[in-house]
């Protein structure tokens, strides 16, 4: 109990500092100051800071999951669905991605699943109640890859629905997933700096939207057109 109620400690004092200071105003040192506990405590609740970030980024996954559900429950048909899902994630993910890039495609990425069980289940249960029960199992999924995750079920349904054929189905999954992979890339690397969120989100969402019309099933694309 003692452990729980200290990792809760660093998870909220990390999340204060990123949210005002960014990423690199966390430091073990500064931590154990602020909680007064010495540097060593921190690696009884977590391996590292990365670690620790990864449990501090369920507080941004809550933020989005919030308006995924305003999304969700619009009257979009599969193919609107699918794209206004995605910029949602986008939007999210281009506000800090930094923090996007270590919950999904960091050092300990692939625990997501059990740390946003062991946040949700152990450390922070309270904070479950805000969500039905739809949006719960879309949070313990903790992946954008795999048939489970909100976005991939949203393309089998634009399969089963005639948009896409099942035959280019997975390659889009992972098409789209790459390229957005690479779009964080450029902004954590200072290559879009230059860029507004929107302009970018804009642009994404047009290649995955032209992308999609590409491989359509039914003879009447659309032709889409950028800004």
């Amino acid at each position: 109990m003692k452990n729980v109620i200290l990792k809760r400690k660093y998870i909220e004092t990390a999340f204060e500092i990123v949210k005002n200071e960014g990423r690199s105003g966390v430091t073990i040192r500064r931590l154990a100051k602020i909680l007064n506990c010495n540097i060593a405590s921190l690696y009884r609740c977590f391996h590292d800071l990365d670690d620790l970030f990864l449990y501090t980024g369920m507080k941004y996954i809550e933020e989005y999951l919030r308006d995924l559900r305003v999304v969700l429950d619009q009257p979009y048909e599969c193919l609107e669905m699918y794209l206004q899902v995605w910029s949602c994630f986008i939007d999210h993910a281009f506000q800090d991605p930094k923090m996007y890039n270590t919950i999904f495609f960091g050092k300990y990425s692939r625990k997501l699943e059990y740390v946003t069980s062991e946040y949700f289940t152990d450390l922070f249960p309270d904070e479950l109640a805000q969500f039905d029960e739809e949006t719960r199992e879309i949070l313990m999924k903790g992946s954008l890859e795999g048939g489970d995750s909100t976005i991939s079920k949203l393309l089998i349904k634009c399969v089963k629905e005639g948009v896409v054929g099942e035959d280019v189905r997975l390659c889009l999954d992972r098409l789209f997933l790459q390229i957005f992979k690479g779009y964080l890339k450029d902004f954590i690397d200072g290559r879009r700096s230059h860029e507004s969120n929107e302009e970018a989100k804009k642009e994404l969402i047009y290649y995955i939207r032209n992308i999609m019309n590409h491989y359509k099933t039914s003879n009447n694309r659309e032709e889409q057109s950028y800004g």
